[in-house]
């Protein structure tokens, strides 16, 4: 069956059609009516580089700090994108979910929060913010490195500005619209099976064969 012989059974049977296509609208508008916008605040986070850089000495070993920018920009991304953070951050109470980009040559890590209020957005940001922090501190722990050559971290904002967003909704509408789609398909494409069976072994149907 084409799309042109399924568009002939669900007119010819405009009597199932119109009825489940109707309760499919009637979920889409309750569904638009109770599910509430959601929140997004946005955070900003830079590494800065060292403010101290050691000079090479012939014939004297030096210790150096082995990472850039870019790479702790990249570790901090990846841990904000990792399952057992997102398990973390639930399991102490934090809503929303994120997204994280990296943009600049001095990379600038932005961070998107999405959640049910202002509040959980805000909170569960300024959390992400910290653990952008806290992974580029604690991957130069280890180096024991003095004061002035670590790579350090600031924040160009704190999620002043939250905007709100209807993802959500349309997310619920076209999961009803297209499910609704779906099911109206296949329940009119089954009543027009069950009516042609019934009719082919009703008498009438009988008598008319040779």
């Amino acid at each position: 069956m084409d799309f042109w012989d399924l568009v002939k059974v669900l007119w010819r049977r405009w009597y199932v059609t119109a009825p489940m296509l109707l309760l499919t609208a009637g979920a889409a508008g309750y569904i638009g009516s109770t599910v509430g916008p959601e929140y997004q605040a946005t955070g900003h986070v830079t590494v800065i580089p060292p403010l101290v850089q050691q000079q090479a000495v012939a014939g004297e070993v030096s210790r150096v700090n082995p990472w850039n920018e870019e790479a702790l920009a990249d570790a901090a991304r990846i841990r904000l994108e990792g399952k057992p953070l997102r398990d973390q951050l639930a399991a102490a109470g934090h809503e929303g979910e994120w997204a994280v980009e990296i943009t600049g040559r001095l990379p600038v890590i932005t961070i998107e929060v999405v959640a049910g209020t202002p509040e959980a957005a805000l909170s569960t940001m300024h959390m992400l913010q910290g653990v952008v922090e806290e992974e580029v501190q604690g991957l130069q722990t280890e180096l024991r490195l003095d004061e002035g050559e670590e790579y350090t971290t600031h924040r160009y904002d704190q999620g002043e500005s939250i905007e709100t967003t209807s993802s959500r909704m349309r997310r619920a509408l076209v999961a009803v619209l297209g499910a609704g789609m779906i099911l109206t398909t296949g329940v009119v494409i089954a009543f027009d099976a069950i009516a042609r069976w019934r009719k082919s072994r009703s008498p009438s149907a009988k008598a008319e064969e040779p």
